[in-house]
C-alpha cells in the first residue's frame, strides 16, 4: 500500500508489500486473517446489542414504532456523516491508523451504551440515553468500515475475490446466527416473556462481546497488504503477465514469453461498474430499512411469537443465508456473478409480495409464514459477497477507502429509512410497508441489468 499511486507524498512510507517481499501465499495474509476474525466478533456483538432485540426493547419502553425508527435512524445518520471523512483519511494516510482511532471511539460508545441500559438512568430519560449511545455506535461503524473494507480488498488477490468475500459473508451470517442463539439461551433462563429486564440483560451481554472485536482493530498493519496482485483486475493481470514474461526471458523460452502476455479480453478499470453496484446497494438499503427493524415486532405483535421463537428465527435465517452464499458463489463461476445476484434478488422480492398477499391468513399460517420469511431473507442476502467482489475488482487501491464509505450510505438506508418505516407502520400497518418495500427493491435491482455483459467470469480458485 505504501506504493499506491498519488499517495506517496502524504501517506506515511511503509515497508514493501507482502508480494514484493515474497512472503507466502498472498491470498490469505495477515490483514485478511485479522479482518475475518474481526468481522466475526463484531458481527456477533452487534447481532445481540444492535440486532432485532433493540427494536423490541425500545418498543417495550415507549410503545412506539416511530421511536424504534428514530433509534435506528440516528445510528444510520451518524454512520453516514462520519464515513466519508474516515474513508478519505484511509486513502490519504494510513488505513491501520483509522482503525485504531475507531477502536478508541468504540470504548466511548461502549461506556455510553452500558450507562444507557443501566438502572442509574431514570426511566423518563432512558430513551434519550439510548438515542445518544446508539448514535455513537453509528459513528463507530462509520469510522472503521471504510478502512476495513479497503484493507481487506488490498489483501485479497484480484480476479479471485469472491472466494474470500463469500467466506467473509459466511462469518457475518454465522455470527448473526450465534447472537440470537445466545439470546435464546438467556431468555430460556430469564423467562420467555417480552419484558424490559431480561431484554436489558441480553443487550448488556452483547455489548461485552464487543471487547475482542475492539482489540482486533489494533492488530491491522498496512505493511502486510498485497501489491499489484490486489489492484484493479487489469493491473493485476498485467503484473502477472509481466512476472511470467520476466521468468520466461530469464529461462530463454521464446514460446513461454509469447504465452505470458495478458489476454486481450482483460477487463479494464471502470468506475461505471462500481457505481452501479453502489447505486443498487444504496437503493436496496433504503427499501429494506423500512421493514428490517420491524420484522421482530411483526413476529411479536402480528404473529404472536414468543421471544425464544423470534430469536430462533433470527438465528436460522443467517445460517441459511451462509449456505446459499456458497451455492451462489459456485453458480457464479459458471453463470456470472451479476446473473446470479439478479436471480436471487428477483426471487426474494417475489416471496415478499407473497407474504403481502397472505395478510388475511397471517395468524393461521404463521408457521408457514415464518419459513417463507426465512427463505426470502436468505435468498435476498445470499449474493452480497458476489456484488462486493465485483465492486472491488474494478476499483483502484487508492480509492477503496472513499468507495468503502458508500457502504455507510447503504447502512444509512437501512437505518435512516427505518424512521419513515416506523411512521408508515403506525399509520398504514405492516402489510402496506411490506408492499412498498418489495416495490422499491424491484426498482433497485434494475440497474444491475446493465452489468450483465460487462462483468467477466472469475478465475476459479
Amino acid at each position: 500500500m505504501g506504493g499506491d499511486v498519488g499517495c506517496k507524498a502524504v501517506r506515511k512510507p511503509a515497508a514493501a508489500p507482502v508480494e514484493a517481499r515474497g512472503v507466502g501465499a498472498p491470498a490469505m495474509n495477515w490483514n485478511a486473517r485479522v479482518s475475518l476474525a474481526f468481522t466475526f466478533f463484531a458481527s456477533l456483538s452487534r447481532s445481540v446489542f444492535g440486532g432485532s432485540l433493540i427494536a423490541n426493547y425500545v418498543f417495550l419502553l415507549t410503545a412506539s414504532d416511530t421511536r424504534v425508527g428514530l433509534v435506528t435512524g440516528a445510528m444510520g445518520l451518524s454512520n453516514v456523516l462520519v464515513a466519508p471523512f474516515a474513508g478519505a483519511a484511509a486513502d490519504r494516510y494510513r488505513r491501520d491508523g483509522v482503525l485504531r482511532a475507531a477502536a478508541a471511539l468504540s470504548l466511548v460508545a461502549l461506556v455510553l451504551a452500558v450507562l444507557a441500559l443501566s438502572p442509574v438512568v431514570a426511566h423518563a430519560h432512558q430513551f434519550s440515553a439510548l438515542l445518544v449511545a446508539y448514535t455513537m455506535w453509528g459513528m463507530v461503524t462509520g469510522a472503521y468500515n471504510p478502512a476495513l473494507l479497503a484493507i481487506f480488498a488490498d489483501s485479497v488477490e484480484a480476479g479471485r475475490r469472491s472466494k474470500l468475500y463469500t467466506w467473509r459473508q459466511a462469518l457475518v451470517q454465522l455470527a448473526s446466527a450465534t447472537g440470537p442463539l445466545v439470546s435464546v439461551v438467556m431468555f430460556a433462563c430469564l423467562g420467555d416473556k417480552w419484558e424490559v429486564g431480561p431484554c436489558r440483560l441480553v443487550l448488556l451481554v452483547g455489548l461485552g462481546l464487543w471487547l475482542p472485536a475492539g482489540a482486533l482493530l489494533l492488530m491491522f498493519r498496512d505493511e502486510q497488504s498485497l501489491g499489484s496482485q490486489s489492484d484493479v483486475v487489469a493491473v493485476a493481470a498485467a503484473a502477472a503477465a509481466a512476472a511470467a514474461a520476466a521468468a520466461a526471458t530469464a529461462a530463454g523460452g521464446k514460446e513461454l514469453l509469447l504465452g505470458a502476455r495478458a489476454p486481450a479480453s482483460s477487463p479494464k478499470p471502470s468506475r461505471f461498474i462500481p457505481g452501479i453496484v453502489a447505486l443498487n446497494d444504496a437503493l436496496s438499503g433504503l427499501a429494506s430499512g423500512m421493514t428490517f427493524r420491524f420484522f421482530p415486532i411483526w413476529f411479536q405483535s402480528n404473529l404472536a411469537f414468543s421471544p425464544m421463537v423470534t430469536c430462533a428465527l433470527f438465528a436460522v435465517s443467517p445460517l441459511c443465508t451462509a449456505a446459499l452464499g456458497f451455492a451462489a458463489r459456485r453458480a457464479s463461476l459458471k453463470l456470472g456473478r451479476v446473473h446470479v445476484a439478479l436471480a436471487a434478488k428477483s426471487t426474494g422480492i417475489c416471496l415478499l409480495f407473497l407474504i403481502v398477499m397472505l395478510e388475511r391468513q397471517w395468524v393461521p399460517l404463521r408457521g408457514w409464514l415464518a419459513a417463507l420469511w426465512v427463505a426470502r431473507t436468505a435468498i435476498m442476502n445470499s449474493t452480497k459477497a458476489l456484488t462486493k467482489s465485483v465492486m472491488m475488482d474494478f476499483l483502484p487501491k487508492t480509492e477503496r477507502g472513499r468507495w468503502g464509505a458508500l457502504e455507510s450510505l447503504t447502512m444509512f438506508g437501512w437505518s435512516g429509512s427505518a424512521a419513515f418505516g416506523g411512521w408508515l407502520v403506525d399509520r398504514h400497518g405492516m402489510r402496506t410497508t411490506f408492499a412498498v418495500t418489495a416495490t422499491l427493491q424491484a426498482l433497485a435491482a434494475l440497474p444491475l441489468v446493465t452489468l450483465l455483459s460487462r462483468v467477466p467470469l472469475e478465475t476459479q480458485g
